[in-house]
């Protein structure tokens, strides 16, 4: 018997509906099976960069994909492989920004850095990279229709409740504060 996950997500004024059929939840679970089969296969370093590499690619591309940017694949692809001392249009920087940032966090993953303020503004600074400075840093208060009638997040709250989340974080992923 069907049983469809339905979901309203907003996206900037946009609603859009989701649909999770069972035949996409039988997909998940799929490549979740295989990324487990996987992860017990002894790949050559030079495959498994490879891997990690077109991985990120195909990330930086559908992720930017999805907010609009109107690049190929390919184009994507090229805009990632060129010179970095290239002057890049802005669908192409955002690209390449997308695909530096997730190179960031693989280093920073490897040395085990702790998850903080820091690293998140370090991202956020390597994704806005040629964009103007107001959307660098932490945003200040949310205008009155966007408060959840529950719960009202004040700017002096949001600190200590971002301070939490690190914590949990880092317990999660194995990395002491």
């Amino acid at each position: 018997m069907p049983c469809d996950i339905i979901s309203i997500v907003k996206r900037g004024d946009t609603l859009i509906k989701v649909t999770l059929t069972n035949e996409i939840l039988k997909r998940i679970s799929e490549i979740d099976e295989n990324r487990f089969s996987l992860s017990t296969i002894k790949l050559p370093s030079v495959t498994k960069n490879r891997l990690r590499k077109n991985s990120k690619k195909k990330s930086s591309y559908a992720s930017n994909k999805i907010e609009g940017n109107p690049l190929t694949e390919e184009q994507a692809n090229e805009a990632i492989d060129s010179d970095p001392h290239k002057h890049f249009l802005k669908p192409e920087q955002e690209i390449r920004n997308y695909f530096l940032a997730l190179n960031f966090l693989e280093e920073s993953l490897k040395k085990k850095e702790l998850f903080s303020k820091s690293m998140i503004l370090k991202v956020q600074s390597i994704v806005e990279k040629g964009a103007s400075k107001e959307k660098i840093g932490l945003r200040g208060s949310m205008p009155a229709g966007c408060k959840n009638r529950k719960i009202s997040l004040t700017q002096p709250a949001i600190p200590s409740i971002i301070y939490v989340n690190f914590i949990f974080i880092n317990a999660v992923t194995g990395r002491s504060t």
